[in-house]
């Protein structure tokens, strides 16, 4: 039966978590999600939508390289998700540890990635984390379905 109300309560933080994300309260989305990637540490999907939580609706540039540490942390849990991988792209251009000129076309194997998102995952990355200047961002917005 413990089993049985930790789940429900595992789902019950998830859930939180998800509609803090979606109201853009980054706070109480990273701290349901935090716990529940302690409850679940092998989700990806978890540790993923942490990763996003723990951005703070911020571009990545403007966090430490400590704090980008941390959230590549989980974004490399969640790896075997393209949404995942497309947002390490992300965070790895925009934090300066990759840059593409703008006059420069993405790798292709990074281009394919990113024809992997659909467009809900696609929206949900641009609008939670803003970095128009990034290449990678671009051509994640051009999937977009808005």
């Amino acid at each position: 039966m413990d089993d049985f109300i930790e789940r429900v309560d595992i789902r019950d933080r998830v859930a939180v978590g998800r509609a803090a994300l979606a109201a853009f309260d980054y706070a109480q989305a990273a701290d349901c999600l935090g716990d529940a990637v302690r409850d679940d540490p092998h989700n990806p999907d978890l540790r993923y939508l942490l990763a996003l939580a723990l951005l703070g609706g911020t571009r990545p540039r403007l966090h430490s390289s400590e704090w980008i540490k941390e959230i590549g942390v989980h974004l490399r849990h969640a790896a075997e998700l393209p949404r995942a991988r497309v947002l390490s792209a992300l965070v790895a251009e925009d934090h300066g540890l990759h840059y593409w000129l703008p006059s420069e076309a993405l790798p292709e194997r990074l281009a394919a990635l990113i024809a992997q998102v659909n467009a809900g995952q696609a929206d949900e990355i641009v609008l939670h984390v803003p970095a128009p200047e990034s290449g990678v961002w671009r051509a994640v917005r051009a999937r977009c379905q808005r």
